[in-house]
């Protein structure tokens, strides 16, 4: 399958997890703020693209295929190393490290920028300033 494709099905293979947790296309529909009806289309769709019935469906209730245990499981493990990735990513975004020089004429400087870059580092104390006055005054 090529990437486009599978790009395409993780939305759909998401919801269907959430499908199964739920227990009904309802209670997933209402968490994914979706219809009932576009919730199952997206069911629908899924399993045309993986050519494999992951449901079984009646009027009252679900019941998940040993094919669609499988495809649950791994889009389980996709799920959680996404969530990793994110994890990792935020982590080392959460604070502010580093220098920032400002240049600025000193009327800028004084009166503009110095109580902005106070708040700044009070708020990133890690952080350093240096103020340069603009050659250009």
């Amino acid at each position: 399958m090529k990437t486009t494709q599978l790009l395409a099905l993780l939305p759909d293979l998401a919801t269907y997890t959430l499908v199964v947790q739920q227990g009904n296309f309802t209670n997933a529909a209402n968490s994914l703020a979706m219809t009932p009806s576009a919730v199952s289309k997206t069911i629908t769709r899924l399993e045309k693209a993986l050519a494999v019935k992951l449901i079984e469906r009646s009027t009252r209730s679900l019941r998940i295929t040993e094919e669609g245990e499988k495809v649950y499981e791994q889009a389980i493990q996709m799920l959680n190393a996404a969530e990793q990735a994110v994890e990792l990513s935020s982590q080392s975004h959460t604070e502010a490290k580093g220098s920032i020089l400002v240049s600025a004429p000193e009327a800028l400087l004084s009166i503009v920028l110095q109580p902005l870059i106070i708040d700044f580092l009070k708020k990133y104390l890690t952080s350093k300033s240096k103020r340069v006055p603009s050659m250009v005054q």
